[in-house]
């Protein structure tokens, strides 16, 4: 079920993370993945870029995708992206 959590709703699983900077991360890295002004690009933006996740069907709808493509797409994005910096990380 977590890992359902994180590639569903991570601003649920950690809404602290989500809200203080795992959100930009997330997007700097689809903004990375997609060519800017792709369909691509726009369901990522709709996804991800307001306070809270965008439900998948409503993110298929206004992109203009199928819904599998969608839920593939944002699969994709947060399994390949890397995680953020941890700032309190030990000096070694």
């Amino acid at each position: 079920e977590r890992r359902h959590m994180a590639l569903c709703a991570p601003d649920v699983l950690d809404p602290e993370g989500w809200a203080t900077g795992d959100r930009e991360v997330v997007l700097a890295h689809a903004r990375n993945m997609f060519r800017q002004g792709s369909q691509e690009a726009q369901a990522m933006q709709i996804r991800f870029g307001s306070d809270g996740v965008v439900n998948l069907d409503r993110v298929a709808q206004a992109a203009g995708l199928p819904y599998k493509r969608v839920r593939s797409l944002v699969g994709s994005v947060l399994r390949s992206t890397p995680p953020p910096p941890d700032p309190d990380q030990l000096e070694v």
